[in-house]
């Protein structure tokens, strides 16, 4: 038998997606062992699945080009940047008053990183120092900008 997944181990599924191990878990009804795992990619997506099937075999008549032998398979962590959902709003928005907008909404989570890229995209700068101070002058920025921005 294949060893049991652990709070804080990842895993690859047969369609290439990334799951970290929330707990190991019991069904209160059936006694079933369960396994609680999340989405590694968007953390608002949990799931729970019986251990047995998540430990089984792939189904190669289901899967037929799967290379991997298990449903689930351990893996490391990837190596990736997580960034804020509201980041990228910011960065797709089209006009200085949704860029506004999205700021002054995630103003109490700012980062300096989180200022600094905001900055880049606009092309300004944003000087250096205390981060209540940065965001201020980033946020005269586009309030300047949105206040003479111009639908062309």
């Amino acid at each position: 038998m294949r060893d049991v997944p652990m709070k804080g181990q990842f895993y690859r599924d047969v369609r290439g997606s990334v799951f970290e191990i929330v707990a190991a878990a019991e069904n209160a009804q059936t006694g079933d062992q369960m396994v609680v795992y999340r989405d590694f990619f968007d953390e608002e997506k949990v799931y729970v699945r019986q251990l047995e099937n998540f430990l089984a075999p792939v189904n190669k008549i289901k899967y037929p080009n799967c290379d991997q032998e298990f449903q689930f398979e351990r893996t490391n962590r990837p190596k990736v940047v997580r960034v804020d959902p509201a980041l990228m709003q910011f960065l797709d928005a089209d006009t200085y008053a949704q860029k506004l907008r999205i700021f002054v909404s995630v103003e109490h989570r700012l980062t300096d990183d989180m200022i600094n890229t905001m900055a880049v995209s606009l092309d300004t700068e944003v000087p250096q120092g205390d981060l209540e101070e940065r965001a201020d002058s980033l946020k005269r920025f586009l309030s300047t900008q949105a206040r003479f921005e111009v639908e062309r």
